[in-house]
């Protein structure tokens, strides 16, 4: 797992989150047009946080739930357990050899 902020005050805020939950992954930030990217999110567009985004083993978002989508509402833990458990049964990508 690893978690990375997009807010404009995370690089600053990033540090005490991970100190604050223990945190026992990687946690870091991007500035806000690295996650506009990451996101895909259209020009003007300010989606409801949090915002949670599956990235798969070769990097490509699979899938991102954004605060006010019916998922998050309902059971967020839920919600990202299972989607999260469902990747991690995915088989790791094979690597071409040399």
């Amino acid at each position: 797992m690893v978690v990375a902020a997009g807010d404009p005050v995370a690089v600053s805020a990033v540090g005490d989150f991970a100190a604050k939950m223990r945190a026992n992954f990687p946690v870091g930030y991007l500035d806000q047009p690295e996650f506009i990217k990451l996101a895909a999110l259209g020009p003007g567009v300010r989606p409801f946080v949090p915002i949670v985004m599956f990235v798969d083993r070769k990097g490509m978002v699979r899938e991102q739930f954004f605060g006010d989508d019916d998922a998050m509402k309902k059971d967020a833990r839920t919600a990202i357990t299972i989607k999260a458990e469902q990747m991690l049964k995915e088989p790791a990508p094979k690597v071409a050899s040399r």
